[in-house]
């Protein structure tokens, strides 16, 4: 699970779920204001597909 910058926005984060680290599976629609915020959302989306952080 990585945290990243929104594309449309540089001072907004958002989560992807990657796997060998470029392919992308799953994105967050939302935007965060803060990392914490976005790993947190990212970490339970990561653990809703049955995977551990």
């Amino acid at each position: 699970m990585f945290v990243v910058r929104k594309p449309d926005n540089d001072l907004v984060f958002g989560w992807e779920i990657r796997r060998f680290g470029a392919l992308v599976i799953e994105k967050g629609g939302a935007g965060y204001s803060t990392i914490h915020d976005a790993r947190t959302a990212g970490e339970s989306a990561l653990s809703a597909l049955g995977v551990e952080a």
